[in-house]
């Protein structure tokens, strides 16, 4: 992201100015020892924190790393807070999940013992769409996967919006993405 040297694992997550940034803006600081590789600095900073601030660390890693892929794939500007407020909502999220059990309600729900996944007949392909939503961050995630008659992989897409709904709204939301997709081609 930083541009100025060939980049690394270590270099991404640790030493470039603008990972340096987001550690200082982040509730646990910046960690450098001399180590030459990732996996040394990560060794050495797990045994010296706790397992909060452990915690926090990989969270900052994999924020760094998301920033890293959007400036990459999407051409994002980083942000330096974003990443950090992104990392830290994270650990608290997964903290704040930790204190409930939530036990889904599947009696709607029916399974069809003939339902089996079969592959599409020659010269045919077979697009399969899948769908994750959430109320809690906010967004619904589509998956489609198009396959043909040797089950072999033909094209994938995945689409993020920004807005959370029913399971069975959001199936349908992800079959109208697919026709789109499908339509496009």
């Amino acid at each position: 992201m930083c541009s100025i040297e060939p980049e690394s694992i270590k270099y991404l997550l640790v030493d470039c100015s603008f990972a340096k940034q987001v550690w200082h803006a982040s509730p646990i600081g910046w960690f450098a020892p001399d180590v030459h590789s990732f996996k040394e600095w990560t060794k050495r900073a797990l045994a010296l924190f706790n397992p909060k601030d452990s915690a926090t660390l990989v969270y900052l890693c994999w924020s760094l790393w998301e920033e890293r892929n959007g400036v990459v794939w999407s051409n994002r500007t980083p942000n330096v807070l974003s990443t950090t407020f992104r990392a830290v909502r994270l650990h608290q999220e997964w903290e704040g999940a930790q204190l409930t059990t939530m036990v889904p309600d599947v009696t709607h729900i029916s399974l069809h013992a003939g339902s089996v996944w079969q592959k599409p007949a020659p010269h045919w392909l077979k697009l399969n769409v899948d769908i994750a939503t959430t109320s809690i961050v906010g967004w619904t995630r589509v998956g489609m996967v198009d396959r043909d008659v040797d089950v072999s992989f033909v094209a994938a897409k995945i689409l993020r919006m920004s807005s959370s709904f029913s399971p069975l709204i959001a199936e349908v939301m992800g079959m109208r993405e697919a026709l789109s997709w499908i339509k496009e081609k």
